[in-house]
């Protein structure tokens, strides 16, 4: 792990948000994958569990974290426009001494401004730790944006919009899945609206088909990811067509 820190095996990749009305990109979701020097990608499948188990994931989290804030200060020095691009951050890192502090840190250092950064995390892990409420507020008062994670795949989602004060809500995929089908767009309708009565934003994430986007969009889903638009992109690939989108305006 260590090697492939230093030798920046670890790629972060970036997956676009587009505003469900307009189509206009307005966001990125940052990915990371471990490619080895031979070419041969590992999948964050493969590998998130075990760092998650080890305490690995926290130095993961950071070294993402600090990629993206470079990334967009590249942005910013090439006079590109900016959209926020958002990390994940696991329970490890939230529980971490100091983490909060790191990531003001790395602000500082890149001079960035903070919105442009969001920090995901999963609706089990706020559910399922109360502590995890104190630390997203230091969070929010350290400019953060909050956004909750996986939206519908843990034990009780209203529990979770009332324990922290989330900026964002993701949809998850298991939910647009369901989209075509009485039970689940019902479910998924009133997650928006419920979201919308609390004035949190809400992305869904995990689109593929024309039929899912035309649903969210008929009942006021804000932005939309997934591959409808675009899968995740590596670093390269995501600023020429994030150019593209520029250049369209």
């Amino acid at each position: 792990f260590a090697d492939a820190i230093k030798n920046e095996d670890f790629k972060v990749w970036f997956q676009p948000k587009f505003d469900a009305k307009t189509e206009e990109l307005v966001g990125a979701e940052a990915l990371v994958r471990w490619i080895n020097p031979d070419g041969q990608t590992i999948s964050p499948a493969d590998f998130i569990y075990v760092f998650e188990e080890d305490g690995l994931i926290v130095q993961l989290d950071l070294y993402v974290f600090t990629s993206v804030c470079k990334t967009i200060k590249r942005f910013m020095n090439a006079g590109i426009k900016t959209v926020p691009i958002s990390v994940n951050i696991s329970r490890a890192s939230l529980h971490h001494t100091g983490i909060i502090q790191k990531y003001k840190d790395v602000i500082e250092e890149t001079g960035i401004p903070v919105e442009l950064v969001p920090l995901e995390i999963t609706e089990t892990t706020a559910f399922k730790n109360k502590q995890i409420k104190e630390l997203a507020e230091q969070l929010k008062a350290a400019g953060f944006r909050i956004d909750m994670d996986d939206f519908g795949t843990g034990s009780s989602s209203l529990a979770s919009l009332n324990l922290i004060p989330f900026d964002v809500l993701k949809i998850d995929k298991s939910l647009v899945d369901f989209i075509g089908t009485p039970d689940g767009e019902e479910l998924v309708r009133h997650s928006i609206e419920l979201a919308h009565f609390k004035n949190i934003h809400v992305i869904a994430e995990g689109v593929e088909k024309q039929e899912q986007l035309e649903f969210l969009r008929k009942y006021g889903c804000d932005t939309i990811q997934g591959y409808y638009f675009s899968p995740p992109l590596p670093l390269e690939k995501y600023i020429n067509r994030f150019q593209e989108y520029s250049k369209a305006e």
